[in-house]
């Protein structure tokens, strides 16, 4: 009786331990910012007596974030908080997304993390963006300055589909022509990881004012599908091996 005891309680274990490393399942993480960032201005023409001179402020922000399973589709938008400080985030099981500005100038952040959810594929994305106006005095040329960073990770197994991108980027230009990148961090997969120091500047060499537009933008999405999960069938059929070894097990210790 303790055998056979010993025994049941091995097929349990065998069989909670094949359905515990079915259903686990990892995922991707991201995490992008802007962060420490100042304007500064250089005057080009000391010799004309006029002090180099600028001004700024924000025109417009933006602060979304999505969580996207089988059975929840849940978001955040937000484009009145301005500046900050400005904190909105969503879970739904393992799954986050995040989006942050701390109320400096540029300062704005971003992290999700996707995994699958009940065997079923799930998605988390998050995107934070400011556009500023800054009126640059003639014979003037302004400096950004700041900081950006970008990290996509993959942690774990038990995931078969892991598409993810994701990106940092500072964008300026003036009221007539597009906006041109000056500085972009940009990855495709798991296991991207750059930061970068930003030292940027525009030169306003004209005899009037201009005004310019700055933007800081960071964004970010996962996709993650999970391993198929064998059918119930495919357990019966374990346990039936692991009796049919335990019965093979006994006749030969008999014999002996």
């Amino acid at each position: 009786m303790k055998l056979q005891t010993c025994k049941a309680a091995l097929l349990g274990a065998g069989l909670a331990l094949c359905m515990a490393s079915a259903h686990a399942a990892n995922g991707v993480s991201f995490q992008a910012g802007i962060e420490r960032v100042s304007f500064g201005v250089i005057d080009l023409t000391p010799q004309d007596g006029v002090a180099a001179s600028y001004s700024s402020s924000l025109l417009a922000s933006s602060y979304r974030g999505r969580i996207d399973t089988r059975y929840s589709d849940r978001k955040f938008e937000d484009s009145t908080s301005g500046q900050g400080p400005v904190t909105h985030a969503l879970d739904v099981g393992p799954l986050h997304a995040a989006a942050t500005a701390g109320g400096g100038i540029g300062e704005i952040s971003i992290e999700g993390f996707a995994a699958p959810l009940d065997g079923y594929s799930g998605i988390a994305e998050a995107f934070a963006w400011q556009r500023y106006a800054v009126t640059l005095g003639a014979g003037s040329a302004l400096t950004v300055t700041g900081y950006a960073y970008l990290d996509l990770a993959y942690s774990g197994n038990g995931v078969t589909t892991k598409n993810t991108n994701g990106s940092a980027s500072v964008y300026v230009g003036d009221e007539w022509q597009d906006m041109s990148t000056l500085t972009i961090l940009s990855g495709t997969a798991p296991g991207y990881s750059e930061a970068e120091n930003l030292w940027l500047s525009l030169a306003n060499s004209g005899t009037d004012d201009m005004t310019i537009w700055v933007e800081f933008r960071v964004s970010a999405q996962s996709l993650v599908s999970a391993l198929p999960v064998p059918e119930p069938a495919t357990y019966a059929m374990l346990g039936l091996g692991l009796l049919t070894i335990g019965a093979v097990a006994r006749r030969r210790a008999t014999r002996a």
